[in-house]
């Protein structure tokens, strides 16, 4: 009598996440204390732990493509951003070469064309395409002028101050009430109008659900990293009660104007649309 064979062990899933400004003094395997990361924390502690690694080039167009392809950004050509991987270089997918496996990418693409599923991926979700602030932009009726659905810097950059970043959060259901000079709802705006040529990147915000709901925010966010010391030339938040003013009593809070629930914003060098999509999903 032949026996049935036996029951394979299913393959285990591979997921590979490219965090943007991401180091190894952020993540708790590696010694981080100081970043709250608690979802990467813990898929980093069930996961494998490069103790000796090399960034082929810290761009993200030349990493990703070096990760995809196993290549030195020179020899694909792709040695900085904005540059499209020649066809003729096979990524993960393709390499793999393995059917039990379904591949899928999400987020951004920087090596080409990003609007459809393409290079071996069965499914593919491309915020390189109409991101939240494009949808945002094209509600209030305007017309992207990119060809992927999206609008240029140049045209974000000559927006009217209704339709910044600022504007866009303070029309959120879940933000109370938004702080930032450039605004007419700051009681300081007319001042700020006179003496200033721009209203600067430094904004906050309150959360309708206090203390919990700011923390939900912190916690939720992908590009902005969550950092005490504001000003860098990356996108950065913080809770004041936890850092700034820590120390005061909840009458000197008030009398500051700093609720539980105020997150402060400094604005970096980011993409404006992926910072807004990214603000989008921590507030949902």
């Amino acid at each position: 009598m032949i026996s049935p064979p036996a029951k394979l062990r299913r393959k285990p899933n591979l997921i590979v996440f490219l965090p943007d400004q991401q180091r190894a003094d952020t993540i708790a395997c590696y010694g981080g204390e100081k970043v709250h990361a608690p979802n990467l924390n813990k898929l980093a502690s069930e996961s494998v732990v490069f103790s000796r690694a090399y960034v082929t080039h810290p761009v993200c167009t030349p990493s990703r493509c070096s990760l995809m392809t196993g290549m030195w950004p020179h020899t694909t050509g792709c040695t900085k951003n904005s540059v499209a991987l020649a066809p003729r270089f096979s990524v993960l997918p393709q390499l793999l070469e393995d059917k039990d496996y379904r591949a899928a990418y999400m987020g951004k693409w920087h090596l080409g064309q990003a609007g459809f599923p393409q290079r071996g991926f069965d499914e593919w979700i491309s915020t390189d395409q109409a991101g939240h602030y494009s949808r945002f932009l094209v509600s209030m009726g305007l017309t992207p002028d990119r060809e992927d659905g999206g609008f240029s810097e140049l045209a974000i950059s000559n927006l009217p101050l209704e339709l910044s970043r600022p504007k866009f959060l303070e029309k959120h259901a879940k933000v109370a009430r938004v702080f930032y000079p450039g605004l007419p709802s700051h009681p300081d705006h007319k001042l700020a109008k006179r003496q200033m040529r721009g209203f600067g990147s430094m904004l906050a915000f309150d959360m309708k659900g206090g203390l919990p709901a700011a923390r939900r925010v912190c916690d939720r966010v992908r590009l902005f990293l969550l950092a005490a010391s504001l000003g860098g030339v990356e996108s950065l938040v913080v809770l004041p009660a936890y850092t700034s003013h820590y120390n005061m009593s909840p009458e000197e809070l008030k009398r500051g104007g700093v609720t539980p629930g105020m997150v402060r914003v400094s604005i970096g060098i980011e993409d404006a649309e992926d910072l807004i999509a990214d603000l989008q999903q921590a507030l949902a």
